[in-house]
């Protein structure tokens, strides 16, 4: 079973619909890949929150079955399932849950990410969809688990794609966009990129990913990475990140991030 069929499998402990299960995944993991891409035109967030009503009508003792489609996002959250009690999700949870997905929709619709605004999307509202949506995902699986939040924030990180910028997959490998990088820094996006696929990451894998270095630079700083116990393999086995690893790759992507909203618009 992949960590994606065991999260809607954790889902449908609440008795969400296994297509309301699905879809909500599918969206949470399409914000993250618009977020990677830097794609502020996507209309990904709002799906991802009506998906997220269905759900609650999923769950209403007083309704029979969910809406197809539903007419108006925000009245359901505001008037209805920010007083309304539904089966399986505690009061508490729900209330935060509803008002979480209602800034998301506002921000969705305030924009010009679907409908022309005068104000246009920017990367700080991705990425507080990004976080907030992540924020529900933890909380449904907190709630549907039972396990502690720091557990259900380890599934929800398992499954998704690691938010990773100046990362473009074409031709059937990552490449880093960026020039100015080192090595290491390199590889360490490439492997962070690749961090929640079940198998290791071929060295072949690296090699096409880094075919701009030479191939005694690549084998060299794997050597001195595993060394500084940055990632745990080898060469026939393939090459995962350790802890440590994840952590340093996280300095770069920050380091890249806080360097691009610092440039000047043109």
């Amino acid at each position: 079973m992949s960590s994606i069929e065991y999260l809607t499998d954790i889902l449908k402990k609440l008795e969400i619909p296994g297509e309301l299960a699905d879809d909500l995944v599918k969206y949470f993991l399409q914000i993250a890949d618009e977020l990677k891409t830097k794609n502020l035109e996507k209309s990904s967030a709002g799906k991802f929150v009506e998906t997220i009503v269905q759900i609650f009508q999923s769950l209403d003792p007083q309704r029979s079955d969910y809406d197809k489609s539903v007419k108006n996002v925000d009245y359901e959250l505001n008037n209805i399932y920010n007083s309304r009690s539904i089966k399986n999700i505690p009061d508490e949870s729900r209330i935060a849950i509803a008002r979480v997905a209602r800034a998301i929709y506002c921000l969705r619709s305030k924009r010009s990410m679907v409908h022309k605004n005068d104000i246009n999307p920017n990367i700080y509202d991705l990425e507080f969809i990004y976080h907030s949506a992540q924020w529900i995902m933890t909380e449904f699986v907190r709630i549907a688990s039972k396990l502690p939040l720091d557990d259900a924030k380890t599934i929800i990180e398992k499954i998704q794609r690691p938010v990773v910028p100046i990362i473009e997959t074409i031709m059937g490998r990552p490449l880093v966009l960026n020039n100015t990088l080192t090595v290491e820094e390199e590889i360490l996006l490439i492997l962070y990129n690749e961090y929640s696929k079940e198998s290791p990451t071929t060295r072949k894998y690296l090699g096409k990913s880094l075919d701009r270095r030479s191939s005694g630079a690549i084998s060299n700083t794997l050597k001195s990475m595993w060394k500084k116990r940055l990632i745990e393999g080898n060469s026939r086995d393939g090459y995962r990140l350790t802890l440590l690893g994840v952590q340093e790759a996280q300095k770069v992507i920050r380091r890249i991030m806080e360097a691009e909203k610092n440039v000047p618009p043109c």
